[in-house]
């Protein structure tokens, strides 16, 4: 009977421990386990006022206060709101796993060696508030493949100025690019919308293209001279979607890029009134193009509507001004007037000078003689060539060895020409003399 009961009671134990130690696993982890590296940043967000982010090739700056956040080191331009808050709570966020090597000479190999150390990998990230001084300051190394366990996402770190480093856990890429903290999706026209293109330079003709309805596939290039023709009609075509889905690949203030005046103009009229003009010119070594955007009610034709009736290209928001929110409205906004959109675009550009890729930029800019070429002129074919004498054409075997022509190459022999009759002599062949016999000359003459 004593046995039974101990039995019951280890079974007890047992389940009761099996019971603990599942409600373990499932309980959430507390900061004793995974202690944050900053504990304090996410109570100071409201103090952030810049964030610095450095590589060893590359520097960022970004100033801002509450929403609103800029891209110092490109003049200002609007950083993206939700890519600067997302960055700054993950850092918040940062939970340490364990710790990790304090030896300089180890640093390389997890990646959080100085970024001005030779061939630095890491990236450097800095918060700072109103006064300048330093909030946090983090460098980045190398990211450690999660295990398939409960740390979903784990990166080497160290504190900027400290030995120890640390493995942490939590969601950290930041890129010390500029561009990457903005939107580079600039605008788009779609190319349909396009009924005219022309190209300026100074002291040259216009190269000048269009096409009469909206139905029509193709631009007709205007202005060929005679002797000359259209490379590619397709080419020519295609420049009407220059500023479809339009991107930069650098920005800076206006202000600061002056523009001469032997620019390269090109304007683009759309059936609906859009009027886009660009100017393009070489500054300080890189090409800039500068956009500005008119509505001419006058020069909408009768295809406007249908224009109107083609899909909608989706309306980029201006560049800072992205839902802050994280919902969005899932109500279909009303359509813009040309008008509307022209004040948008504007708003978008205006006061930037922007580098386009480089195959935008060469559409852009086309010239008369990238459009054309030289008509051939047909040579008049000559007299046929005699065909060869089989007899001189030299004849090898399989190899390379010269040899006779074969018999049946030769011409078969034809019948001789026949000699004149009559009007000359006829040759007679002589006849050499013949000796008497002997015994006649020996006989006396009987007479």
């Amino acid at each position: 009977m004593k046995s039974k009961s101990l039995i019951a009671v280890a079974a007890t134990l047992l389940v009761a421990g099996a019971a603990w130690y599942v409600s373990h696993l499932r309980a959430p982890e507390t900061d004793v386990g995974t202690p944050p590296l900053f504990p304090d940043l996410l109570s100071k967000v409201n103090d952030i006022r810049r964030m610095e982010i450095d590589s060893r090739d590359n520097h960022t700056v970004l100033a801002g206060d509450g929403a609103t956040w800029k891209i110092e080191n490109r003049d200002g331009y609007p950083a993206r709101f939700e890519a600067v808050k997302r960055a700054i709570l993950a850092l918040g966020e940062l939970k340490i796993i364990e710790p990790k090597t304090r030896l300089p000479e180890m640093y390389t190999h997890i990646g959080v060696e100085d970024v001005a150390a030779e061939d630095s990998k890491s990236t450097q990230v800095t918060l700072k508030d109103a006064s300048g001084a330093a909030i946090a300051s983090l460098i980045i190394g190398k990211e450690r493949a999660g295990s398939g366990g409960p740390i979903k996402a784990a990166r080497y770190v160290r504190k900027a100025g400290e030995e120890q480093s640390y493995l942490v856990e939590g969601e950290l890429t930041l890129q010390a690019d500029p561009l990457s903290w903005t939107d580079r999706e600039l605008l788009s026209v779609p190319a349909a919308r396009i009924r005219e293109i022309v190209i300026e330079r100074p002291g040259k003709d216009p190269v000048r293209m269009s096409r009469q309805k909206a139905a029509d596939i193709d631009l007709s290039l205007d202005g060929v001279a005679t002797g000359y023709k259209v490379r590619s009609t397709a080419t020519v075509t295609s420049l009407a979607s220059a500023l479809e889905e339009l991107r930069f690949d650098d920005v800076r203030a206006g202000s600061n890029v002056p523009f001469p005046t032997d620019a390269v103009v090109t304007t683009l009229k759309g059936f609906d009134g859009l009027i886009a003009r660009v100017r393009t010119a070489e500054v300080d070594g890189r090409i800039y193009s500068q956009l500005a955007f008119d509505f001419d009610p006058a020069a909408v034709t009768a295809d406007a509507a249908e224009i109107a009736k083609q899909p909608e290209v989706p309306e980029l928001p201006l560049p800072g001004t992205e839902d802050k929110t994280g919902g969005g409205s899932e109500a279909a906004k009303p359509a813009q007037s040309v008008a509307e959109e022209v004040k948008t675009l504007n708003e978008r550009v205006q006061n930037w000078v922007f580098v386009l890729p480089d195959y935008k930029r060469a559409m852009l800019t086309k010239t008369m003689d990238d459009l054309v070429t030289k008509v051939e002129l047909q040579k008049p074919a000559g007299p046929a060539a005699p065909p060869p004498d089989p007899l001189t054409v030299e004849h090898f075997d399989e190899q390379g060895r010269l040899v006779a022509p074969p018999a049946s190459a030769a011409p078969a022999p034809g019948p001789l020409p026949e000699m004149p009759q009559g009007d000359l002599p006829t040759a007679t062949p002589e006849t050499p003399p013949t000796a008497p016999p002997a015994d006649a000359a020996a006989s006396p003459d009987p007479q």
